[in-house]
């Protein structure tokens, strides 16, 4: 699973919106945050709906403030609340992560088109629930 590196100006941008999730401007595409292209790995969990404790690897496509789209082969259903370990590479000398935890909704599950395409979902934000390098 590839990741890219992510530069100090850009760690600093993704720190200061979600320190105020709520001040995402609307970009020229109407979304309400700038999305960042961005591979990062990601770990995710949910409830099914027995009650089943369910989880699943993959990477980020592309990241904001209020949310993010995941490409994996396991995807939550739509609805679904999931708890996300995102892990971001940081450019630099030394080699350093930052780590965000949120929670958020699924929003929208896209199915694997085959010939590699693993499809994806995205999920809205609910909560930052940490932050830090």
């Amino acid at each position: 699973m590839a990741t890219e590196s992510i530069s100090a100006n850009q760690i600093e941008e993704l720190r200061k919106a979600f320190a105020r999730p709520n001040a995402g401007m609307r970009a020229r595409n109407q979304r309400l945050a700038v999305r960042y292209e961005l591979r990062a790995r990601v770990e995710f969990c949910w409830m099914d709906e027995k009650g089943v404790s369910r989880h699943g690897l993959g990477r980020t496509r592309d990241i904001s403030t209020k949310g993010a789209y995941i490409v994996g082969a396991v995807r939550p259903p739509k609805g679904t609340l999931v708890a996300m370990n995102i892990v971001i590479p940081l450019s630099g000398a030394a080699p350093r992560v930052l780590r965000v935890q949120t929670e958020g909704q699924v929003v929208r599950v896209e199915p694997g088109g085959g010939h590699g395409d693993a499809g994806g979902f995205s999920v809205e934000n609910q909560r930052v629930t940490s932050f830090g390098a």
